[in-house]
């Protein structure tokens, strides 16, 4: 079923996915058969995406149809140590210097506490927790950054 939703997609969409494997699958018996909510990976290009399907299949009569198909964007989570990434950094830098700008405050970056970066179709939404200092006072700040 799961190949099937790609080939279908292909289809309508006249996209060029190949299907990988499933991830993971749920089925919900309605009144004339059974839908399947399906995970699964599909190749674009070569790079693999994560995939959810819906699927109906009406089993008096062998009928599958494609309801719903689409891109899960993943939100990747990873914690930031002392060997961060300088750009990483230096996001989180512009993020305060931003804030310091708009708000005509004077905090200085200290250092990153974790990031999660969200890839958007036009780039990246990093989702930063930082630290900062005003005063010798270092605080914790969440700030979101926009990134092509």
């Amino acid at each position: 079923l799961a190949n099937f939703a790609v080939c279908e997609h292909n289809k309508k969409e006249n996209a060029h996915l190949e299907f990988v494997k499933v991830v993971k699958a749920t089925i919900d018996p309605v009144v004339e058969g059974v839908l399947y909510y399906i995970t699964l990976e599909a190749s674009n290009l070569g790079v693999p995406q994560l995939w959810m399907a819906k699927v109906w299949v009406k089993a008096s009569t062998d009928y599958i149809e494609l309801q719903d198909f689409y891109h899960v964007v993943e939100n990747k989570v990873m914690e930031i140590k002392e060997n961060a990434s300088s750009f990483i950094d230096y996001i989180a830098n512009f993020a305060v210097e931003e804030y310091d700008r708009e708000t005509n405050s004077d905090l200085v970056f200290v250092g990153v506490m974790s990031v999660n970066i969200k890839p958007v179709f036009t780039g990246k939404l990093y989702y930063i927790t930082l630290e900062a200092s005003k005063l010798g006072i270092i605080q914790s700040y969440d700030a979101l950054v926009w990134a092509k």
